[in-house]
């Protein structure tokens, strides 16, 4: 699976880059990218997301950013039992998903 990080987030699993399209999902994804393998708390993502004035419904909000994150096509939880709608869908145009060499 690969990211991309510079201009819109991407997610390729293989079939074709995919646009994160929602904003809170997209900073969920990006912190967690940022911070790989390394621990990322739920109070952390909600500061992120929410920038201090988190809704009383946060962390139920929060669970749903990364179920739908996890129903993205090509996840590894993909396609196992009903999933809401996919946090991503294929870009608008045909360009390539950047990648990094690293």
């Amino acid at each position: 699976m690969e990211f991309g990080l510079l201009g819109p987030v991407l997610v390729d699993a293989g079939d074709g880059p995919l646009v994160v399209n929602v904003p809170k999902q997209r900073v969920v994804l990006v912190a967690l990218l940022l911070q790989a393998n390394k621990v990322v708390t739920a109070e952390q993502l909600t500061e992120l997301i929410w920038h201090g004035t988190p809704p009383a419904t946060a962390r139920t909000a929060l669970q749903n950013h990364v179920m739908r994150l996890r129903s993205t096509p090509g996840s590894p939880a993909a396609g196992s039992g009903t999933s809401p709608a996919p946090a991503a869908t294929a870009p608008t145009s045909a360009a390539p998903a950047p990648s990094c060499p690293c």
